[in-house]
């Protein structure tokens, strides 16, 4: 028997029963109730499994989805609303910190959660159990199914050697494989079951597939690139279009994820017609990347610069990944007392307020992801510049 103290979890054997409590949640809930739309459908279903805090299956239900991927471990899905939980946070913090179901000393991935559960996992993953762990604040972008049941696929290349369609497993595999930044030595395999079960979207010149996107195994489009010298002409908008509508006909929410600071990615969005939802990716790194005690005030950000009042003495600034110490000071701050600094990668944050960082970002999400290596830092999608 179960101790529901120990592992108040409780499995979900039939994911449908979640669906009405998701579909209230959207588009906040999209990634989970995809999953839990394609369970059975896509993945081998001894590969996922769907839990409930304590087995609520209502309105003020934890949902957690786990899904494990060969390339970054661990993937988890949390559906849960915050105004209707019956936990709090530090109740929340207790109980995900101590079940075995979050494998905290083991590589994994948090995707598209909201921006206070993000908190919540941050700061179990590097107050408590000590990660390094990076956070990737993104945007959701979604469109509605019946919108993209209707949309027009086609290009305007009228040649005979131009064809969208969906990626093929081979050709297919191996453009995915050599484009997508973030695929490493392990992706093969998560790349090839995505492009054989799940939809994708691409276009083929001359046979040969030159744009191309795939749905990742936790429901959301990623991987989306252009060949350089077939940009410009649309293709990238007829191979999202194809993969809306493939996703709206077996009536999964079209959803992907940018980071704030891809412009050009987020105009893309818009320019397809997508709407903004209010979930952000936030990465963890554990397993390997574990943070000693005496390294515990190491800090390390990059990317968008946001001021702070951090000083540039308060500031020990770490890399892992890089093997590097260095401090992020331009010459323009020399002069000021406060540094510039980014949200894009966190590490070892257990001595500062981060939540008046993250206070910073309004209707953003979060990824949390553990393992990383300087080949693939991360797992945000869609970053590359297509025909704006």
């Amino acid at each position: 028997m179960t101790d529901t103290a120990s592992f108040p979890f409780v499995r979900v054997e039939d994911p449908s029963v979640l669906i009405p409590v998701l579909e209230k949640r959207l588009p906040k809930s999209a990634l989970v109730y995809n999953s839990a739309k394609m369970y059975g459908r896509v993945f081998d279903k001894s590969q996922v499994s769907f839990y409930t805090l304590y087995g609520d299956v209502d309105e003020t239900s934890w949902i957690i989805y786990l899904h494990f991927r060969e390339d970054y471990g661990q993937d988890y899905l949390i559906s849960a609303d915050e105004e209707k939980s019956k936990i709090s946070r530090d109740e929340a913090t207790g109980i995900l910190s101590s079940c075995s179901l979050f494998k905290w000393d083991e590589p994994f991935f948090f995707a598209a959660v909201e921006k206070w559960i993000s908190s919540i996992i941050l700061d179990i993953s590097v107050s408590i159990k000590g990660n390094i762990t990076m956070i990737h604040p993104t945007y959701m972008f979604y469109k509605d199914i019946e919108e993209c049941l209707t949309l027009d696929v086609s290009i305007n290349d009228h040649t005979k050697n131009v064809q969208v369609q969906r990626l093929d497993p081979e050709l297919g595999l191996k453009f995915i494989l050599d484009t997508w930044k973030y695929a490493t030595k392990d992706s093969d395999i998560v790349v090839r079951r995505a492009i054989e079960l799940n939809k994708s979207g691409g276009v083929y010149v001359d046979g040969k597939p030159v744009c191309g996107v795939i749905t990742q195994g936790f429901g959301i489009l990623s991987a989306l690139y252009t060949l350089q010298e077939h940009r410009k002409k649309g293709y990238a908008n007829a191979c999202m279009n194809f993969a809306y509508k493939e996703l709206a006909k077996e009536g999964l929410i079209p959803t992907s994820t940018v980071e704030i600071r891809n412009e050009a990615s987020i105009a893309f969005h818009k320019k397809l017609g997508c709407k903004i939802g209010p979930c952000c990716t936030l990465e963890a790194a554990a397993g390997d990347g574990r943070v000693q005690d005496d390294e515990k005030k190491a800090i390390t950000f990059t990317g968008r610069m946001l001021k702070t009042t951090l000083t540039r003495e308060s500031i020990a600034c770490f890399s892992s990944f890089h093997e590097t110490s260095t401090r992020f000071i331009t010459e323009e701050q020399e002069e000021d007392d406060s540094t510039s600094i980014s949200l894009l990668s966190l590490v070892a944050l257990s001595w500062y307020d981060y939540s008046s960082l993250l206070a910073e970002f309004c209707n953003v999400s979060y990824s949390i992801h553990s393992g990383l290596t300087p080949e693939s830092e991360g797992d945000s999608d869609l970053r590359e510049k297509h025909e704006i």
